[in-house]
């Protein structure tokens, strides 16, 4: 029995220190060379990425150029097809294109009125209350019409109500044009 036990022991003792040997590689693995593993493959993608650009003969003069193509045209969207018009130019434009969709989706322009020129962030905002008349689906398509045509614009509140004398819709507007302010503003 005592062999037994001694041998027992003894089978104990190398699965222990199996447990110990794995524990220790284990360790080994996750805090000396996973780290270094990891930062030495980061570093062969950034030289392979760095190779193909010089193989591909592509500069960074030749990516400004580019990226300064994009913010132009970023910019261009920003601030619309003019953007050197004044709050009154703005203000007779709005008014003359409304008019103008009006007419062609059969809308009554009943009023336009602007209101007082604000500061908003890098941006002069020009806001309008306009009101229209017309049928359900003739108002949809001229406020559809009105977001794509008077460009960078927003509609933050609008109202239709039913108007029984005329048998038509009244819808209140409230548009903001916003004009970005030059930098000496």
């Amino acid at each position: 029995m005592t062999e037994r036990l001694a041998q027992l022991r003894k089978e104990l003792l190398a699965f222990i220190m199996t447990v110990m040997l794995g524990s220790l590689l284990l360790l080994a693995w996750q805090y000396v060379i996973k780290s270094p593993f990891h930062e030495y493959k980061e570093l062969a993608q950034a030289r392979d990425q760095l190779e193909a650009l010089v193989a591909n003969g592509e500069t960074i003069t030749d990516k400004i150029r580019h990226y300064r193509q994009e913010i132009a045209a970023l910019s261009k969207k920003l601030r619309g097809e003019q953007p050197l018009l004044s709050s009154e130019e703005i203000t007779a434009q709005v008014v003359g294109r409304l008019d103008r969709i009006s007419t062609d989706h059969k809308v009554k322009l009943s009023a336009v009125t602007p209101g007082e020129t604000n500061k908003v962030l890098m941006f002069e905002e020009v806001p309008f209350d306009i009101e229209v008349m017309g049928r359900y689906a003739d108002l949809y398509s001229w406020l559809y019409e009105v977001t794509v045509q008077l460009g960078p614009m927003v509609i933050p509140q609008f109202k239709i109500r039913y108007n029984p004398g005329a048998a038509l819709l009244n819808m209140n507007v409230k548009l903001a044009s916003y004009k970005l302010l030059d930098d000496g503003s």
